[in-house]
């Protein structure tokens, strides 16, 4: 095999895996991706291919079977996309903090992740696609509704148009499950796929710290708000390094399954979700009760989970440990 046919072959999951982070961070939870400029896009492009390398990357190191949902390290998306891409995160702490960080973009980085075992792997059931593309279509319609009536987290977006925002969305998505047919894919991917070299992994984190540097520059990184934001991400980093790594590797080696088999159901779900966000959008039903709904339900998913994940994890370490001692 070629050392390009190789390159591709490693780069091809997460050039896939980056860009349903793209179209679930930036797209269906819409928030700033209207201001963007062409080479606003071209720069969110590249951060994303950065931020999906080395989330993949993470999540092969500390892989656990039995117990797989990638959740520090959807909490580490979460602040490094709020608080570093999109500026969320700054609006209007504390309520930015779970709305944002571990409410919509925990809920962007879970969409992601079961698209992506999904699409590729043929992982969970075939027809889940379509009630999930209801599910999804009719959060993104309450979503792009309620979002601009929001007033808790202090969200200055202007209008939110369904006509021209709906058809973007929907071509990114059929954009980003093409790429599994545009790009050669291994018969398997194992853990030394999606392993970063350490040049690779010098690459991305440089692209992730010259982001930053420009946001501070820019005087976009309020102290307060880097503060909580450090303090987050350092303990949840603090889990991840201390949960259980390199023996649970071998579980991480999946057959992918062809193109035909997942692409075209879930072009046909992508169809289903544009239906749903549409009726969710059209509904009558006060959008001051929409803003509401959507405001309580993030803000009440993005409070519970990381304590409890926090806990969970802990009393999972305390045991391993505990088991290595004996």
């Amino acid at each position: 095999m070629h050392a390009s046919q190789r390159f591709l072959q490693t780069w091809s999951p997460r050039v896939g895996f980056a860009s349903l982070l793209l179209v679930f961070g930036e797209l269906v939870t819409w928030h700033r991706a209207g201001t963007y400029s062409f080479l606003d896009w071209l720069a969110v492009i590249a951060i994303y291919l950065a931020l999906g390398a080395l989330l993949l990357d993470g999540l092969v190191r500390r892989f656990q079977a039995g117990w797989d949902l990638p959740f520090l390290l959807v909490g580490i998306f979460g602040l490094l996309n709020s608080g570093f891409v999109s500026l969320a995160l700054y609006q209007n702490l504390p309520l930015s903090l779970v709305f944002f960080a571990t409410g919509a973009q925990t809920l962007a980085f879970l969409l992601a992740y079961v698209s992506f075992r999904w699409l590729y792997f043929g992982h969970f059931p075939l027809a889940g696609v379509f009630p999930v593309s209801v599910a999804v279509g009719l959060v993104c319609g309450l979503w792009l509704r309620g979002l601009t009536r929001l007033e808790s987290v202090d969200v200055q977006i202007g209008s939110i148009e369904l006509a021209e925002v709906l058809p973007i969305i929907i071509v990114a998505m059929f954009g980003a499950a093409s790429i599994k047919i545009l790009l050669p894919l291994p018969q398997r991917i194992a853990a030394q796929n999606l392993l970063l070299t350490p040049m690779d992994g010098v690459i991305a984190g440089l692209a992730l710290f010259v982001l930053v540097l420009l946001r501070a520059e820019a005087g976009f990184l309020p102290p307060l708000g880097l503060l909580v934001a450090g303090v987050v991400l350092g303990m949840l980093l603090l889990l991840l390094w201390f949960s259980n790594a390199d023996q649970n590797k071998q579980f991480f080696d999946w057959p992918v399954i062809s193109s035909h088999q997942r692409v075209v159901p879930g072009m046909l779900g992508i169809l289903v979700f544009g239906l749903a966000a549409s009726a969710s959008y059209a509904a009558p039903v006060d959008p001051e009760l929409q803003a509401a709904l959507l405001f309580w339900s993030l803000i009440m998913f993005g409070v519970i989970w990381p304590p409890l994940v926090s806990v969970l994890v802990s009393i999972r370490i305390f045991v391993e440990l505990e088991q290595e001692e004996f």
